[in-house]
């Protein structure tokens, strides 16, 4: 499939872009995104542009898995380096991508952070991806992370409405010739944030639309697709989702308490009950500890006025995580 650059991966492609070039540049890159955002996609595109300008380059791509078994039971004492006979091409490979790492067992951390080590001193590029950004974690993990942000750090966003309806029309050209606007939209919102969601969708629209007629009407053309439309998310998940965003309990979020952070964390659930579902002012305070319609629609009104960045970014993050 060919590259689409867009808002969301731009800054991740140029950091890509970067990282290929002479070593005056940095050696390693992280690079986290949600699923379906084109991070495998991005790690191909580097090893291919690492082989085009070293031809006998030695590329290698191997998944948390596959890295854990080949750290399992490498013991690595302070100061010392690990065995070399587990790690060989991992040492030795030219341009080498760690894919998953969220995956990794915390257990082969040390060895994994000295492998980067020895890299590095032989000044060979390392391309890392996962699904989760660099947190503070626990002390077993921090050495690690201590490699990770001596190097580019960049995330890939998922897709914008934008930048999915861009997309569309660029992997499916008939869509924009005999789908209405409306239907377009809707048919992006089925498909979600995912760039390989997306993808299928194009195919499903080329292989069902003759190449030329007329414009479809927007009930036309939704029937056309309608086992694609995606079920209503459940006021439980959603609830599940918040708290897991601001490190709460769901019990905590549907009770009493008033610290200002869990405050915020309830309106914000509040408010994603109603962009996200088609819930009463009532009923969504039902799901929120019996709160009564006055209570959440001032706390609705209080988060359109915010322009708090935590609340923004709050409100787009778990916004894309629902729709991907």
């Amino acid at each position: 499939m060919t590259w689409l650059t867009l808002p969301e991966n731009r800054q991740a492609h140029l950091a890509v872009e970067l990282l290929a070039k002479d070593e005056r540049h940095p050696l390693q890159m992280f690079l986290w995104g949600p699923p379906g955002t084109g991070k495998t996609r991005l790690t191909v595109r580097w090893l291919k542009r690492m082989l085009k300008e070293k031809p006998d380059a030695r590329v290698l791509r191997v998944t948390a898995q596959e890295l854990s078994l080949r750290l399992r039971g490498v013991f690595v004492p302070p100061g010392q380096q690990a065995p070399k006979s587990r790690l060989g091409s991992l040492r030795r490979a030219d341009a080498l991508v760690l894919e998953d790492l969220h995956r990794l067992n915390p257990k082969r951390v040390p060895a994994l952070a000295r492998l980067l080590d020895h890299r590095h001193s032989y000044r060979r590029a390392t391309l890392i991806t996962s699904r989760e950004p660099l947190r503070v974690e626990p002390l077993s993990l921090q050495p690690l992370q201590l490699r990770l942000v001596g190097g580019l750090v960049v995330a890939i966003q998922p897709m914008g409405m934008p930048s999915r309806q861009l997309a569309l029309e660029k992997l499916a050209p008939i869509a924009r010739k005999r789908l209405a606007e409306s239907t377009r939209q809707w048919l992006v919102r089925q498909a979600g944030a995912s760039w390989r969601a997306l993808a299928a969708q194009a195919r499903l629209v080329r292989a069902r639309m003759a190449p030329t007629g007329p414009m479809l009407e927007p009930a036309a053309g939704r029937m056309l697709f309608a086992d694609l439309e995606r079920p209503k998310a459940r006021p439980s998940e959603l609830i599940r989702l918040v708290a897991r965003h601001f490190g709460v309990t769901e019990g905590a979020l549907k009770g009493k308490g008033r610290q200002p952070s869990l405050v915020l964390a309830r309106q914000v659930a509040m408010t994603i009950l109603r962009r996200h579902t088609e819930l009463s002012l009532e009923r969504v305070g039902h799901h929120l500890g019996g709160r009564d319609p006055a209570t959440v629609r001032h706390s609705l009104q209080k988060i359109a006025k915010s322009r708090l960045p935590l609340v923004t970014g709050a409100l787009r993050e778990l916004g894309q995580r629902i729709d991907g």
